[in-house]
C-alpha cells in the first residue's frame, strides 16, 4: 500500500523506467563483424549516421514549434502532458535538456520509443533536443573531478535471442542504440535485473561497467543533480561502445555481464566508424541527411530535405542546382513517379551539357538514371540508347573492373530481361558480378541485387530451382545489410512467391506474399508500380488455387495502381490483362477473356518496346479461348503462332513451349486427330521431365491429357495409369474440394467402369472420405446413396461420391422401388445428377451450390411436385427429403487447358 500520492507517483515513474530499460535496443558485434564491417547490425550503423548528421544540422526556432505541434496531436486529451508541453514550449532551453530527459514525461517517452522502433521521422523531429541533450552530457563531462577509474552498474531485461547473440560474442563490441542510464548504486543494477525475471521472455542481466578516465571516449556524466530519481545516476550519450570481457550466471535467468568502456581510437572501432561514414557524402549535414533518406527507403523525407537545400541554393550556383535535381529526380524515380524524373534530369542534363566535358564522368551517372527511367516506362529502345552513352563515357575513364562498370552492366541486363531476351541479361549479370567479387566484401548489398537479377534472368529462361536458389542468396544478404523491412527485401519476398507459383508451391508462396504487404506499404506509395506486381503475383497464385473470385480482386488492385502510374501502352498493363483474361476463361465466360486477351494484344502492339515471350503468351490465351468455344482452326493459328515465337527464343527445355505443345495437342484431341495429339503431348511431357520436379502440377495436367488421349482410344489401361499419375499429384498441391480433383476422380471412374472396376473405385478413392449415410449404405451391400442434406457442393460432390453404385440403382425406363428400411427413402424424391456435368458446372460457378445445380438442371416427375415449383424442390431437399444419385456418362472425361 501506498500512505502517499507522492510514493505513488515516484513508484509508476520507476515503472515507466524500468519498462524502458527492458526494451533499450543492443547491438553487438564479434570477432567476425568486427573485422568484416558489411556483416555490422544495421540498426547500429544507420542510428550511428542518423546521431552524427544530427549533431551537425544546423536547427532554429521552428524546430522546435514543429515538434510541440506533433507532440500535441500525439497527447490530444492527456491534460497532463498537454500542460507540460506548454510549459516546453514557454520555458525549454538547452541547458534544461537533462532535466526534461530525466522527467516521466512526453520527451523521455517520445525520444526513446523513436530510438527503439527507429523512427527515423520522429527522430529527425527531435533533432534539436537529441543535439542539446548530446552537448550538455558532453559539457558536464569536461567538468567532472578526473578520477583513475569509475565503476558504474545497469539491470535491464533482454529477449533469449539477444541474450545467446551477447553471450556468443565474449571479446566482442557492444552498443546500447540510445541514451544510457547507469547509477554508481549497485543495488539500483540489481533491483532492475532481478525485477526482468518477472516477464518469461526477458532474460536478466546486470552490467557492471568499468570506465578508465584516461582513454577518450563517448561523452558521460554525473546527472543527480538534474534527475528526477535518486539513484546517483551517470548518463552516457548515445552509441557509447563497450568490450565485452566476462559473462557470469547469477542465478536461473540472472547474468552478470562485465564491460570496459573501449577508447574512440581503438582500431577496431576506427574500423567500423571510417567504414559507416564512408557510406554517406556530401558538402553539409543536409546534404548527407538527404542521402541517408535516399539509402534507408524514406524518399518523402529525403525530398524534404533536397528540396529545402534547393530553396537555399543562389540561382547562380549551377553545379549545386544541377546535383540537387539529380538526387530529386533519384527520388521521384524510386517513388514511380517517372515522368516527374524525366523532368528534373532533363533539368540538370541542360546545366551539366554547359558546364562539363562530353565525357565527364557525372554525364555517365546522369544518363544512367535517364536510361533507368525510360526503362521503367517500358521504353526499351530509349533506354538502351542512354546506358550506352552512360558505357562509352565509362570505357573511356575506368578500368575494367571498376564497380561503376558493373552497374551499367546490371541495367543493360535488366533491360534486355524486360524485353525477354533471357539468355543476353544473364551475361551481362555475368559480367557484374566478375567484377563485383574482386571488388566487394562477401555481404555487401550490390551483390544482392546481382544475385536478384540472375535469379530474375533464370526464372525467365523456365530454371525456377537456379532462381529461388538465387533469390535466397540475395535475401541473406539483405537481411544482413539492410534495415528490416526494406523496400528491396519486399521486391525479394515478391519474385521468391512468383517463383514459388511456377513451382507449384503455393501455400509457400503466400507466407512471402504476406512479408511482402507487411513491408511495401510502409515504403511505397500507395500508386507504386510495385506495389501493382504484388497484388497480380497474389491473383495468380489465388488463380491456381482455384479461388477465381479472390484473384479478380487482386488483378483489378493492380490494374487500379497501373493506370495510375504507367502509361497507357506499358508492357505491364498487357500483363495483367492476361492474368485477368485467364481467370474468366476458367470460369466459362469467354467473351470477356477474349475481350481481355485482345486489349493485351493491342497495348503490345502499340508498345515503343518489344517483349516477344508477352507476344507469345497472348497469342497463346487466345488460342485457348478459341479451342473452349470448338473455333479449332482459329486455335491451331494462335497457338502455333505462339510456338514459332518460342522455339525461336528460349531453350529447348523451357516450361513455355511445354505449355504450347500440350494446347495444340488438345485441340487435336477434340478434333479427333489422336495420334497428333499424342506426338504433341510426348513433346511436351519430354520437356517437362527435364525441367521440372515430379511432382508439378504442370505434369499432372499433361499426364491427365493424356490419358484422356488413350480413353478416347479405347486404351483403358493406359489411360487409367496415367490418371493416376494426375490425381497422385493433384493430391499433393490441390484443396480437396478443388474442381480439379473432382474432374480427375471423374476420369478414373469412368475408365474403371469401362474395366469393369466397380468396387475398386470406391474403396481405393471415397469411403475414407465419404459422409456417413454413404459407407453405412456401403456396408449394407446397398446400391443406392442417399446424400442427406446436400450441403456445399465442394465439400460433398467434389470428393466424387459413388456414382458408379447409384447408376445401378437407376435406369431410366425402370421404375425405382425402395424398400421402406432403406434409411427411409419412400419418402424422398430421387434426382439424377451427371457427375461430370455438375463438375464442369462448378468450374464456372464457383460459388453457387447443389440447390442451385439442381434447380437449374434437373426434372422431377409430377408424382412428386410440380416441375414449376422450385420452393417445394428446394424446402424438400433442406428437410433431407431427397434422395440425389450421381452417374456417370460414357466418354464424360475431362481435360485441362495449359496457360
Amino acid at each position: 500500500m501506498f500512505n502517499q500520492i507522492e510514493d505513488l507517483s515516484y513508484r509508476l515513474k520507476q515503472d515507466i523506467r524500468q519498462y524502458n530499460n527492458h526494451l533499450t535496443p543492443i547491438s553487438v558485434f564479434n570477432s567476425s563483424s568486427i573485422t568484416n564491417p558489411n556483416e555490422l547490425d544495421q540498426s547500429f550503423m544507420y542510428s550511428l549516421l542518423l546521431k552524427e548528421i544530427i549533431l551537425d544540422m544546423p536547427f532554429d526556432n521552428e524546430t522546435k514549434k514543429e515538434y510541440v505541434e506533433f507532440c500535441r496531436i500525439q497527447y490530444a486529451g492527456n491534460d497532463t502532458q498537454m500542460k507540460k508541453i506548454d510549459e516546453f514550449e514557454e520555458n525549454y532551453q538547452p541547458l534544461l535538456s537533462i532535466q526534461w530527459y530525466t522527467k516521466a514525461c512526453f520527451i523521455y517517452w517520445t525520444l526513446n520509443k523513436a530510438l527503439r522502433n527507429q523512427d527515423t521521422e520522429i527522430i529527425i523531429k527531435m533533432g534539436f533536443f537529441l543535439r542539446d541533450l548530446h552537448y550538455q552530457i558532453k559539457q558536464l563531462h569536461s567538468k567532472m573531478k578526473s578520477h583513475d577509474h569509475l565503476r558504474v552498474f545497469r539491470g535491464q531485461g533482454v529477449s533469449l535471442t539477444e541474450f545467446e547473440k551477447i553471450k556468443n560474442s565474449k571479446g566482442g563490441l557492444l552498443s546500447f542504440n540510445s541514451f544510457l542510464s547507469t547509477s554508481t548504486d549497485e543495488h539500483v543494477g540489481d533491483m532492475f535485473a532481478d525485477s526482468a525475471r518477472q516477464n518469461p521472455d526477458l532474460i536478466g542481466i546486470k552490467f557492471k561497467i568499468e570506465i578508465d578516465f584516461s582513454i577518450s571516449t563517448q561523452p558521460f556524466a554525473s546527472i543527480k543533480e538534474f534527475s528526477s530519481f535518486e539513484e546517483n545516476e551517470i548518463l552516457f550519450s548515445m552509441h557509447t561502445v563497450f568490450r565485452i570481457v566476462d559473462i557470469q550466471e547469477i542465478e536461473n535467468r540472472l547474468w552478470q555481464i562485465d564491460l570496459i568502456v573501449t577508447s574512440d581510437d581503438d582500431p577496431h572501432l576506427t574500423n567500423l566508424t571510417k567504414y559507416i561514414r564512408n557510406e554517406i557524402d556530401g558538402s553539409t549535414a543536409l546534404h548527407r541527411m538527404g542521402h541517408l533518406m535516399i539509402k534507408l527507403g524514406k524518399f518523402d523525407k529525403a525530398e524534404e530535405f533536397y528540396n529545402k537545400l534547393l530553396n537555399q541554393t543562389s540561382d547562380n550556383n549551377y553545379e549545386a542546382i544541377a546535383h540537387l535535381n539529380h538526387q530529386l529526380g533519384i527520388i521521384k524515380q524510386e517513388k514511380g513517379d517517372l515522368s516527374d524524373a524525366l523532368t528534373l534530369f532533363s533539368k540538370t542534363s541542360e546545366i551539366m551539357q554547359q558546364q562539363l566535358s562530353a565525357n565527364h564522368p557525372d554525364l555517365s551517372i546522369l544518363y544512367y538514371h535517364i536510361g533507368l527511367t525510360y526503362q521503367r516506362l517500358g521504353k526499351h529502345p530509349d533506354a538502351l540508347s542512354y546506358y550506352e552513352k552512360s558505357l562509352e563515357i565509362e570505357r573511356k575513364s575506368l578500368s575494367s573492373d571498376d564497380p561503376k562498370l558493373a552497374t551499367t552492366y546490371c541495367n543493360i541486363g535488366l533491360l534486355y530481361n524486360d524485353m525477354g531476351e533471357y539468355a543476353m541479361a544473364l551475361s551481362y549479370y555475368e559480367k557484374v558480378l566478375e567484377i563485383q567479387q574482386k571488388s566487394l566484401p562477401l555481404y555487401h548489398p550490390y551483390l544482392s541485387t546481382t544475385y536478384h537479377n540472375i535469379a530474375l534472368a533464370h526464372y525467365g529462361m523456365g530454371n525456377y530451382s537456379e532462381a529461388l536458389s538465387y533469390y535466397k542468396k540475395a535475401l541473406e544478404i539483405q537481411n544482413k545489410s539492410l534495415p528490416t523491412d526494406h523496400f528491396l527485401q519486399a521486391t525479394t519476398y515478391c519474385n521468391i512467391a512468383s517463383t514459388l507459383n511456377a513451382m507449384g508451391k503455393y501455400s509457400e508462396a503466400f507466407d512471402y506474399h504476406k512479408k511482402t504487404l507487411e513491408i511495401e506499404p510502409k515504403s511505397l506509395s500507395s500508386n507504386h508500380p510495385g506495389l501493382a506486381i504484388t497484388y497480380c503475383t497474389i491473383g495468380f497464385s489465388y488463380h491456381e488455387m482455384g479461388q477465381y473470385s479472390l484473384a479478380l480482386t487482386n488483378y483489378e488492385k493492380a490494374i487500379e495502381i497501373q493506370k495510375k502510374s504507367l502509361p497507357s501502352n506499358h508492357l505491364d498493363l498487357a500483363n495483367t490483362y492476361n492474368h485477368i483474361g485467364l481467370t474468366y476463361e476458367q470460369i466459362g465466360e469467354y467473351s470477356k477473356a477474349l475481350s481481355y486477351y485482345e486489349m493485351a494484344l493491342d497495348i503490345q502492339r502499340r508498345s515503343p518496346s518489344s517483349n516477344s515471350q508477352l507476344h507469345a503468351t497472348t497469342f497463346n490465351n487466345i488460342g485457348s479461348v478459341y479451342a473452349s468455344i470448338q473455333k479449332y482452326s482459329n486455335s491451331l493459328y494462335y497457338y502455333k503462332e505462339a510456338l514459332k515465337i518460342r522455339l525461336s527464343s528460349l531453350p529447348s527445355n523451357h516450361s513455355c513451349l511445354s505449355s504450347t505443345y500440350n494446347n495444340i495437342g488438345l485441340v487435336y484431341t477434340d478434333m479427333g486427330k489422336y495420334k497428333k495429339a499424342l506426338s504433341n503431348y510426348e513433346k511436351a511431357i519430354k520437356i517437362q521431365q527435364k525441367s521440372l520436379a515430379s511432382d508439378h502440377p504442370l505434369l499432372a495436367i499433361t499426364y491427365n491429357n493424356i490419358g484422356l488421349v488413350h480413353q478416347k482410344m479405347e486404351e483403358y489401361s493406359k489411360a487409367l495409369a496415367y490418371y493416376n499419375k494426375t490425381f497422385e499429384i493433384q493430391q499433393k498441391y490441390l484443396s480437396p474440394d478443388h474442381p480439379y480433383i473432382a474432374i480427375t476422380l471423374g476420369n478414373i471412374a469412368s475408365v474403371q467402369k469401362s474395366l469393369g472396376y466397380y468396387q475398386i473405385a470406391l474403396t481405393m478413392y471415397c469411403l475414407d472420405q465419404c459422409p456417413i449415410e454413404i459407407t453405412n449404405a456401403l456396408q449394407a451391400n446397398r446400391w443406392f446413396v442417399s446424400l442427406g442434406d446436400p450441403g456445399s457442393a465442394k465439400t460433398t460432390l467434389l470428393r466424387w461420391i459413388t456414382h458408379i453404385f447409384a447408376e445401378a440403382a437407376y435406369h431410366e425406363d425402370e421404375e425405382i422401388v425402395f424398400e421402406e428400411e432403406s434409411v427411409y427413402l419412400t419418402i424422398r424424391i430421387p434426382i439424377r445428377i451427371r457427375i461430370v456435368e455438375f463438375a464442369e458446372w462448378l468450374i464456372q460457378h464457383q460459388t453457387k451450390t447443389l440447390i442451385d445445380y439442381i434447380g437449374e438442371h434437373t426434372w422431377f416427375s409430377e408424382r412428386y411436385c410440380h416441375a414449376e415449383d422450385g420452393n417445394v424442390l428446394k424446402e424438400l431437399i433442406y428437410h433431407d427429403h431427397a434422395l440425389i444419385l450421381l452417374v456417370e456418362l460414357m466418354g464424360g472425361a475431362s481435360s485441362f487447358f495449359f496457360r
